[in-house]
């Protein structure tokens, strides 16, 4: 009895399963055959708007690189005044005379303070009885000659010749200005000055080179003839 009823148990089970087999009807969902895309305006407007702000990050990138440039060419000119300065300030320190041939910026004779084997000098003491503090009128002597020294602009080079030999003291300087004035006996004033690569139009070159003079006066040591 009890395996008949469980056979028809099992029976029943299985026609419930089957019930609910047949209950559950596949849905087929349509395909959708419309795909999204951009219209031809919303590409045109893209493309626009894309090439307007490539072209403000070039012309960000050209004015960067254009105002490094002018900076790196005005510190190189300030520099170059610095080392014109230097040389010219220590050569008419010392100078015993100071001329100005043309051709030439200035010339100057210097005391001869080394020997043929590079080594310094003794001066020679002017006689005691002589010797006035007043005016200075008998400075000490190295040797029993000088040493010219002449500067020149040769192009954009500022060369120096010491006793023959030519150095260039600054290069590819662009209208480098270099004016030597006699104040008085003891006293010269040297004024240097250069026009920057990068200014506003040739209308202001006076002002924009004005701009970059740099003057020192030099105390003169020695009794010196200066003819300027």
């Amino acid at each position: 009895m009890e395996t008949e009823t469980e056979t028809e148990t099992s029976a029943g089970n299985l026609e419930k399963v089957s019930s609910m087999r047949s209950s559950f009807t596949m849905r087929v969902f349509p395909q959708n055959h419309f795909k999204a895309a951009f219209t031809l305006t919303e590409v045109t407007m893209t493309i626009a708007m894309a090439s307007v702000i490539l072209g403000a990050i070039m012309v960000a990138s050209l004015t960067l690189q254009k105002s490094l440039q002018a900076s790196q060419d005005y510190t190189n000119g300030m520099a170059a005044q610095l080392r014109v300065m230097d040389y010219i300030g220590l050569d008419l320190r010392r100078a015993m005379t100071v001329t100005a041939p043309a051709g030439h910026i200035f010339d100057v004779q210097i005391p001869d303070y080394y020997d043929s084997s590079s080594k310094p000098r003794q001066p020679n003491l002017p006689p005691t009885n002589s010797f006035s503090f007043q005016n200075n009128s008998y400075p000490l002597y190295y040797g029993t000659g000088t040493i010219p020294v002449s500067y020149s602009q040769v192009g954009t080079n500022i060369v120096r010749n010491y006793n023959g030999t030519s150095m260039v003291v600054v290069s590819n300087v662009k209208n480098v200005l270099v004016q030597a004035q006699k104040i008085n006996d003891p006293k010269v004033t040297v004024t240097i000055s250069f026009l920057p690569t990068f200014h506003h139009g040739t209308a202001l070159d006076a002002a924009a080179q004005q701009a970059t003079t740099m003057t020192e006066t030099i105390l003169m040591r020695n009794s010196v003839n200066v003819s300027l």
